[in-house]
């Protein structure tokens, strides 16, 4: 989102020179949409353009440099999960319905290599504005104005709840090192204090501890009309 609409824009950071470059625009003006990696190429699906929900869905190649449509999502979604395993784009979650902030509680997947969506739909799919993390051939779900964490299997589509965390956080990172995953920052929900805390699980134990506090608090952008 730039100056409060839906942009097109897609910038480019080289970690050699320290430079931003302005890169290819999106078929689409978005924002609140997701993104992953899939085999070398950039995926980026749903989100919203003027007030409307979007199922469209844009590859990026970046030998060619540039984008194409792939088939829809099975159901349009903005603020959703999204993640990269085993050569598939798996679409979790999100907001289904701007006017009544109905929750999507599908997982939506996609192949690229038969170009076909396929969806599964559980009560336990519950999320906006979640970052996922991949250990051990688990997608996990971490929070999403909520504490809960929520772990999906895809080799046998189990869902199951694990451990929640301190804090309920949104709009916030995860990431994965040394077979733990890490929650970091975000916010409890719309017009409170951000957090600038960390916290780490451990799936061998299914705890979650505190790490650290940042040293500065960042605000993230938030979309109120997103939040409960």
């Amino acid at each position: 989102m730039l100056n409060g609409l839906s942009t097109d824009e897609v910038w480019k950071y080289s970690s050699r020179t320290g430079i931003w470059n302005k890169d290819s625009p999106m078929r689409q003006a978005r924002d609140a949409h997701g993104s992953a990696v899939v085999e070398g190429s950039i995926y980026v699906v749903g989100g919203e353009a003027s007030g409307a929900i979007l199922n469209s869905v844009e590859r990026f190649d970046p030998l060619t440099n540039r984008w194409e449509d792939v088939p829809p999502l099975v159901k349009a979604v903005f603020g959703c999960s999204v993640a990269a395993h085993r050569g598939k784009l798996y679409v979790i979650g999100g907001v289904a319905n701007n006017g009544s902030n109905m929750q999507s509680h599908l997982i939506q997947c996609y192949s690229p290599e038969t170009r076909i969506w396929t969806s599964i739909e559980s009560p336990l799919v519950d999320n906006k504005a979640a970052p996922t993390a991949v250990l051990n051939d688990n997608i996990y779900i971490i929070g999403g104005f909520s504490s809960s964490c929520t772990v999906y299997e895809p080799g046998t589509n189990n869902i199951q709840r694990v451990a929640d965390m301190h804090v309920p956080r949104a709009l916030h990172g995860s990431a994965v090192e040394g077979n733990k995953v890490y929650a970091t920052r975000g916010v409890t929900r719309c017009g409170k204090p951000p957090h600038d805390t960390m916290e780490c699980y451990d799936p061998a134990t299914d705890t979650w501890e505190y790490r650290l506090h940042f040293p500065r608090l960042l605000c993230p952008w938030l979309k109120c009309s997103t939040t409960d």
